[in-house]
């Protein structure tokens, strides 16, 4: 793990005056797992790093994400981060800093449960066209039969 984020880990770990000893433990890791990450001696997945955000009250995939953009325009990619780590990362890092993620999640979710509204009604209507269809066949039949009959008893 790189050198700078596990400073800045120890850092925010004393801030939250969190022993670490009880580190590992708060994330739902080991203990010797904990002392590893304090370390830098282990990597973390992404669902222990967001324990982490949530335990220490802080945003380290903000903190990745400027580090990563300060790569990148600087044309230096770090060797630390691998292809799947990046693509989830980068993921998770917009989901962080965009303020409106939870209204457009909570707006997608009504669309989608809108959408299928619709399309039951649709099915409804479809279904109404077609007896409403059969219904006018029925009542032309019904004139063309009373023509019929008149013209039998005139």
């Amino acid at each position: 793990m790189d050198s700078a984020l596990v400073e800045l880990l120890r850092e925010k770990l004393k801030d939250a005056g969190l022993k670490k000893a009880r580190f590992g433990e708060k994330i739902g890791v080991s203990r010797s797992k904990g002392y590893n990450i304090l370390d830098g001696k282990t990597s973390v997945n992404i669902q222990d790093l967001e324990k982490i955000c949530i335990t220490l009250g802080y945003n380290f995939f903000e903190y990745l994400s400027q580090k990563l953009k300060t790569d990148i325009s600087n044309e230096h990619i770090p060797n630390y981060v691998e292809p799947s780590f990046e693509r989830k990362a980068s993921d998770k890092i917009v989901e962080l800093e965009h303020p409106k993620y939870e209204i457009l999640k909570q707006e997608n979710s009504n669309l989608k449960s809108e959408n299928s509204q619709l399309k039951k009604e649709n099915l409804l209507l479809e279904k109404l066209n077609r007896k409403s269809d059969k219904i006018e066949h029925l009542l032309e039949r019904i004139v063309t039969l009373e023509d019929e009959i008149h013209d039998l008893l005139s």
